[in-house]
Order: C-alpha cells, then structure tokens, then sequence
C-alpha cells in the first residue's frame, strides 16, 4: 500500500493503492498528500481489521464479466 503523485497538467494528484485479496486496488486521494497519507493509513487499518471494501461506489456497476457470468 502506498501513495503514488502523478504530474498533471496544473498540479499533482495522488492515489492510494490498496492490495486485497491478491488484487491492486487505486483510489484518487485529490491533490493534498496529507490528506492521501490520512486515506492511505485508514486503508490499511481496513485491510487488517478485514473490513475493506474494494471500490464500494462502484460494486453496483455491471460489468460484461458479471453479465456473460449469469448465463454460464
């Protein structure tokens, strides 16, 4: 886990990534490195104490995988 800078155009943006389960998982923290290090130290007491959730807003989408996989 850790917290990556990326150069943009006007500023820099930081992720957050997450490993659970075997898988890298980047969140966007915004552009103040604290405030990703705060997000980053939270994901990391979520992976030990087991209550992370990988892309919760985005657990409701319907991929093509979830899709095909009700008609298998």
């Amino acid at each position: 886990m850790s917290v990556v800078a990326r150069k943009r155009q006007r500023s820099i943006t930081y992720y957050v990534t997450t490993y659970s389960e075997g898988l890298q998982h980047w969140e966007r923290a915004g552009t103040d490195r604290r405030e990703a290090q705060r997000l980053d130290a939270r994901r990391k007491r979520e992976v030990k104490n087991g209550t992370f959730v990988p892309n919760a807003s985005s657990s409701t989408r319907v991929t093509v995988g979830r899709y095909a996989a009700d008609f298998v």
